[in-house]
């Protein structure tokens, strides 16, 4: 009936059919969401994942990259977050009007709906750009998704048919929320979801190995220091190629050994906080013999949770991994007050539990972290994610959010229902701090840098006050003034990297640290923010 009506066919990338029509300053567009799930089991997903591995083009690096937005008072580019929430539209609010990147407004209404379809008008109002320049929108709720671009002024309609009763029961309670892409991201969704395949491989999940080798590929390196310089001004500079295990002897009780991969992951950390490095370990002697402690889950590690490894077998690994490690040791004071023997009891007692994946993705949007990530589209994605993977699903998302809510076992829904009842967003949720004292569905965790303030914390050497370990991040860690920011260095490491002042054992490019030793308290306490990452005097 519609081709007969001058509209033409389309197939959305979704995998839904599209038909659209125009009508002078007026467009149409006729949305056949499936009832079938994009994703609907594991296997779809793995098929996906592998589909789009097979291009080997700079992924997250690229992706984010063409974010960029110049800033008139900055030093240098900046970026913006991937997408961003603009706004919503539910039965409860029929409108909702915001300030577009190519026009002064755009208001959206809900025209009305059937127990089977959804109608919306979007009017684009007032062109402040080049007409060249388009809106780009994600659309999306926790059952469906479809993307829409407007590139002319005038009303558009969108009517979503032949909905069945779980997708109208969906648009009811969650609403639609319209989620603003930068300029390249709409068109490039494969690249994000090869994105999301490097980054729960990196996280250990596994769904799809990318590399044969452990070590990030010297193109995709490459790509992210390049990520790295264009949206921090940062630049990583070739070094030797060599790796040092440094004699144990100048390795002591307490010293810091600070990592960083070139693959994806860590740069969206260092990027995101200011930092120069995505994981922190410490050394300790142990019956002569001198270990490595920390909480660990990476696709490249042995094994997983808080754990300890010989020194010369933690930096085997490293180092087969493509790690770039910098030892940074304690300050004289601050080692004479170390207590060893209260780090191994404390060690002792939580040796094998596990990473803290609950408190990964909420820590990348505390106020010393550039908005990457939306929350609402986070809770989005992982709607989709909650029924075929259940349990990354739950570490990654939703006993982050339940604890935050003080709610036990609530699914993605429930917690959409708990919010509207307290008038809250998740944007409102995510970026409160987690507390020690939470014991989630594995019993107490840890990421990388809050196990490090625990070390310290025990070991006599740190008090974080009312701060919550769980909110440090590896580079609150080397900004401690418990650290010697300008150490003597064993000759083989002056004679590696003579312009460098920490000894670098690995890598192939400079890992240059900034700012070691100078505060005092955690980014949580002491925020900084792009484009100079600056913390107030008060740390």
């Amino acid at each position: 009936q519609h081709l007969k009506q001058g509209y033409r066919l389309t197939k959305h990338f979704f995998g839904h059919e599209v038909l659209r029509k125009e009508n002078g300053s007026q467009w149409f567009a006729v949305i056949e969401w499936s009832p079938k799930p994009l994703i609907d089991k594991a296997e779809t997903l793995t098929k996906l994942f592998k589909r789009l591995s097979k291009d080997r083009a700079p992924i997250i690096n690229y992706a984010i990259s063409q974010c960029k937005i110049s800033k008139k008072k900055a030093e240098y580019v900046g970026f913006e977050s991937l997408a961003r929430t603009v706004g919503s539209i539910s039965p409860s609010k029929d409108t909702t009007s915001f300030e577009g990147k190519c026009y002064n407004k755009i208001e959206v209404s809900l025209m009305h709906t059937t127990d089977s379809s959804i109608e919306l008008s979007v009017k684009t109002i007032g062109r402040k750009v080049n007409h060249l320049c388009s809106e780009k929108f994600f659309i999306a709720n926790s059952v469906n998704f479809h993307s829409e671009v407007f590139l002319r002024e005038g009303i558009h309609y969108l009517l979503f048919k032949n909905l069945n009763e779980h997708q109208i029961e969906s648009f009811k309670r969650d609403g639609l929320f319209f989620f603003e892409f930068c300029d390249s991201i709409a068109e490039n969704i494969p690249e994000l979801l090869k994105t999301l395949s490097l980054i729960v491989s990196s996280l250990g999940l596994k769904p799809n190995a990318l590399f044969n080798d452990n070590k990030p590929p010297q193109w995709l390196e490459k790509a992210n220091v390049d990520f790295i310089k264009e949206t921090t001004g940062v630049e990583w500079l070739p070094r030797k190629d060599v790796n040092l295990v440094l004699d144990e002897k100048y390795i002591k009780d307490g010293d810091l050994l600070v990592t960083a991969r070139l693959d994806g992951v860590s740069q969206i950390i260092e990027s995101s906080s200011g930092g120069r490095a995505s994981h922190v370990a410490v050394a300790l002697w142990i019956d002569g013999k001198l270990y490595v402690i920390e909480s660990q889950q990476a696709q490249y590690w042995p094994k997983s949770g808080i754990q300890k490894n010989l020194y010369r077998d933690w930096i085997k690994n490293e180092i087969n991994a493509g790690s770039h490690i910098v030892h940074v040791p304690l300050t004289e004071e601050a080692r004479s007050h170390f207590n060893k023997d209260e780090v191994l009891r404390w060690f002792a007692s939580i040796e094998g539990l596990p990473y803290d994946f609950n408190n990964f993705l909420f820590g990348a949007n505390s106020k010393s972290f550039a908005p990457l990530l939306d929350a609402n589209l986070l809770a989005v994605g992982f709607s989709v994610f909650e029924k075929i993977l259940p349990e990354v699903t739950a570490k990654l998302w939703s006993e982050g959010v339940n604890k935050r809510l003080k709610k036990k076992g609530l699914s993605i829904s429930e917690q959409y229902d708990e919010l509207k009842r307290r008038n809250l967003s998740f944007s409102d949720i995510w970026t409160l701090p987690g507390q020690d004292r939470w014991r989630c569905l594995n019993g107490l965790s840890t990421i990388d840098g809050s196990f490090a303030a625990g070390v310290y914390q025990v070991g006599g050497i740190f008090c974080n006050g009312n701060e919550q370990s769980s909110e440090f991040i590896p580079r609150d860690i080397y900004n401690l003034n418990i650290f010697n920011p300008k150490p003597e260095l064993p000759t083989v490491c002056v004679e590696n990297d003579p312009d460098l002042s920490f000894c670098q054992l690995s890598g192939r490019y400079q890992m240059r640290l900034q700012a070691v030793g100078s505060f005092k308290a955690s980014t949580d306490i002491c925020p900084s923010q792009p484009s100079k990452y600056l913390r107030p005097e008060i740390c």
